[in-house]
C-alpha cells in the first residue's frame, strides 16, 4: 500500500507508482469519493467534447460515402442524363457558307 503526508497545508504528494497507475500528470484534477467508510481518490476525466456525437449517424450504418452524398448533393453531372442525340449534320465547306 502506498502512503503519503499530509503537509501544514493540507497538502498531500501523490506517490509515483500511485500517479503511473492512474496516468496522472501535472494539472491534472482528482477526486475523492466515499465508498463504505473509505475515502477513494479517482483521476477527474473530462468529457470529451466529442462523446455527445458518439452514435449520431448510427442511422447510416452500411451505407457508402458515396450514397450518403449523393443523397446530399444530387447525382454526379456526369451521370445526368443526356439529350436525346439529333441527326448528324453533314459538314459543309466553308465556301457554300460564304456564298450568298
Amino acid at each position: 500500500m502506498a502512503s503519503t503526508t499530509v503537509t501544514s497545508k493540507g497538502q498531500i504528494t501523490i506517490p509515483k507508482a500511485v500517479r503511473d497507475r492512474l496516468g496522472l500528470r501535472a494539472g491534472d484534477k482528482v477526486g475523492f469519493v466515499e465508498e463504505d467508510g473509505k475515502f477513494v481518490l479517482q483521476k477527474d476525466v473530462e468529457e470529451s467534447p466529442f462523446d455527445k456525437w458518439v452514435g449520431y449517424l448510427k442511422h447510416l450504418e452500411g451505407r457508402t460515402t458515396d450514397e450518403i452524398m449523393e443523397e446530399l448533393r444530387g447525382p454526379p453531372l456526369w451521370e445526368e442524363t443526356l439529350l436525346p442525340e439529333e441527326d448528324p449534320v453533314e459538314p459543309t465547306s466553308t465556301e457554300e457558307t460564304l456564298r450568298p
